[in-house]
């Protein structure tokens, strides 16, 4: 399924709510606070949210039009571990 938009250095940063990115199953993501994710770290993520989910095989999918991103993310041993695949 194609996202109608795609990310490109012209939107610079983009929350977790936006339209460019496509949770599915959708019902199996939630909207946490970094506080209640735990998170102490310089990097937080800007507007203080982020995506959960505990469902194996759930992803997040978006398109770029440029040369990278940033994916911030949770990192410790009770979190989980994302696959990045690359398509051109």
């Amino acid at each position: 399924q194609k996202n109608t938009a795609i990310l490109t250095p012209a939107r610079g940063l983009v929350q977790e709510s936006d339209i460019s990115i496509v949770y599915n199953p959708a019902e199996v993501w939630s909207k946490v606070t970094t506080a209640e994710a735990g998170v102490k770290s310089p990097y937080l993520p800007l507007g203080g949210f982020m995506k959960h989910t505990e469902t194996k095989g759930a992803t997040a999918s978006f398109y770029v039009n440029g040369t990278g991103f940033i994916l911030y993310t949770a990192v410790g041993r009770a979190q989980g571990c994302w696959e990045v695949s690359v398509d051109n």
